[in-house]
């Protein structure tokens, strides 16, 4: 429904548009709209199609879905019974494709996800009086109440990221969807390599630890999201992030 809004909006403003741009946007805007993600994203414009979108009573109903990730509908399964966040996806790949310029799309994938499970990690040492490795085993990668980085958010990160990579890897200039195209394509015949594809990605071996380590270790991804936690918390979520990652590589 969001691509079919789209269209009506190029149709009614007489410009052309990137559509996957406009939904992307869209998104970003309606889930990341608060001050702290203004110091990440820069301070975002209400645009023409925020108000198209917002105006008509056919497609109102859409800022309210899309401005929840946990929306009925938001929330699928894929082919091997995994579970996906697809509203979480399509913002953060609409921040790697089209977002401010040197704005790191991670933050609001997997390095997000890794530093609120350090905070995470944080609560749950205090509480259980365990180690932060202990800590770190019962939050990154698990799927529990308590966790910020469960296993379910690991695999929309993951394929945010391949599907991001794609995308980018063929131009996406088609007259629709080319997102949307690339979506189905992947969950019905492309992803079976999902983690050894991301790990690769991101330096495999000789690099991805050390990718993750700094990654971790910027300012601004502590600052907005990292909470009470410390540079051990962040470690050993970092380092549990990484086991993860290349064990599911195998």
């Amino acid at each position: 429904m969001l691509e079919k809004a789209a269209h009506e909006y190029i149709n009614y403003s007489g410009h052309y548009y990137n559509i996957d741009e406009l939904i992307t946007n869209f998104v970003i805007r309606e889930i990341y709209d608060s001050f702290k993600w203004d110091v990440v994203l820069g301070e975002g414009e209400v645009t023409g199609f925020t108000r198209f979108v917002k105006k008509y009573d056919e497609y109102k109903y859409l800022a309210e879905f899309f401005g929840n990730e946990l929306s009925p509908g938001a929330i699928v399964k894929d082919k091997e019974g995994n579970t996906l966040n697809t509203i979480h996806m399509m913002a953060t790949i609409g921040v790697g494709l089209f977002g401010t310029p040197g704005v790191n799309a991670d933050y609001f994938g997997w390095a997000g996800d890794v530093m609120t499970g350090a905070k995470n990690i944080y609560d749950y040492k205090r509480r259980m009086d365990v180690s932060r490795e202990e800590a770190a085993k019962e939050i990154i990668g698990v799927n529990t109440s308590i966790s910020s980085c469960s296993l379910d958010d690991l695999y929309s990160d993951v394929d945010s990221y391949n599907i991001m990579k794609r995308y980018k890897g063929s131009g996406g200039n088609t007259p629709g969807s080319y997102l949307i195209s690339i979506f189905e394509d992947y969950y019905t015949r492309g992803n079976r390599n999902r983690f050894k594809d991301f790990y690769d990605s991101l330096g495999g071996k000789s690099g991805f630890a050390e990718y993750v380590e700094n990654t971790l270790s910027e300012y601004i991804l502590k600052k907005v999201l990292g909470g009470n936690a410390g540079r051990y918390e962040i470690k050993a979520a970092g380092n549990r992030f990484v086991e993860i990652i290349e064990e599911k590589a195998r």
